[in-house]
């Protein structure tokens, strides 16, 4: 953990760890992968099943790449995350190819010039995508070439399209963070008013449902998260910042929340959140733009008009004063 005066070069520590956290885990998802395709069964006699594996496995890849775009779109770190579906992505396509090739060998070891090992598999599906072709392995059956054909055209499509809008996706996700970070005023630019709470939560209970329900608002747009601190104070009373990858911190799913505007919370303004909170609690300051209300300050500012000032009533005045109106 670090003192409160270092919040700015703590948070951007913690983004980074986050970045790479994010990379190490498909690091471990790519290895899995590879470790899994020489050590679990592979048993399929007929050259049927064998190419409804593929399609199958082929279906799900896709389904893997449309969840690692949105994953980018959403991640506070766009490049990093970028990389690790590439890192997940490649070995998948390469893995589920070099079943089809091993199993076909397997079935018949003369649809290829020699039977094949899951190694000899491995090596000829990466040589088909690499487009070295040594000629050392070759396909000769007819439904050996199929799939030799179908890896070259798809892999083609990996390498030129799938890889490039990736990419691309990557790019507009800087560029959206990029907006963020040096907006000026809501008003000014259309957007919602911006809030700043800070939540106090006990370190013994899970805080997982309270985090669920703001990434849920971020999801459906009423709200954008632009900076998140996670604070803590000692049951001597000292503030501290918690290191946002720390498993044992009860507000750690918050730290997950995407951020447009991170390091906006200023030291002054983190070190006065930090006093409020009561000895031996964890605290999630949060700055976030009630983006609900844009079009609303847009119409207003269409007729001549503009937003003054921002208050928010405590929750039992707005009990209170609430009724029907004659």
């Amino acid at each position: 953990m670090t003192a409160v005066p270092g919040i700015d070069a703590g948070a951007r520590s913690a983004r980074v760890r986050r970045g790479l956290l994010v990379v190490a885990r498909a690091l471990t998802v790519a290895t899995a992968v590879v470790a899994g395709y020489f050590v679990l069964p592979l048993d399929s006699p007929l050259v049927v099943r064998t190419g409804l594996q593929l399609l199958a496995g082929l279906a799900v890849l896709v389904v893997l790449l449309g969840w690692q775009v949105r994953a980018i779109l959403r991640s506070s770190v766009p490049s990093l995350q970028a990389l690790a579906s590439i890192l997940v992505t490649m070995p998948c396509f390469v893995v589920l190819f070099s079943i089809s090739y091993y199993l076909l060998g397997s079935d018949d070891p003369g649809r290829f010039s020699e039977p094949l090992s899951r190694l000899d598999a491995l090596y000829f599906t990466l040589t088909t995508f690499a487009t070295v072709g040594f000629g050392d392995i070759v396909a000769r059956a007819p439904e050996a070439r199929a799939v030799v054909a179908a890896q070259m055209a798809l892999g083609l499509l990996l390498a030129g399209v799938v890889i490039r809008v990736i990419v691309g996706v990557a790019g507009v996700a800087r560029r959206r963070n990029a907006r963020g970070a040096t907006a000026g005023s809501s008003a000014a630019e259309g957007r919602g008013p911006i809030d700043l709470v800070l939540l106090e939560l006990p370190p013994g209970r899970s805080s997982d449902a309270a985090a669920r329900a703001i990434a849920d608002l971020v999801e459906r747009g009423t709200i954008r998260v632009h900076d998140l601190v996670l604070l803590a104070k000692d049951d001597d009373g000292t503030p501290e910042v918690l290191d946002a990858t720390a498993s044992a911190s009860a507000a750690r799913r918050f730290a997950q929340l995407p951020t447009t505007r991170p390091g906006a919370l200023d030291d002054d303004v983190v070190a006065e959140a930090a006093a409020a909170l009561r000895p031996g609690t964890i605290g999630a300051l949060i700055r976030y733009e009630n983006s609900w209300a844009a079009p609303f300050l847009t119409a207003v500012r269409a007729c001549g008009g503009e937003l003054v000032t921002s208050t928010q009533l405590p929750a039992a005045d707005g009990v209170e004063d609430a009724g029907p109106t004659a």
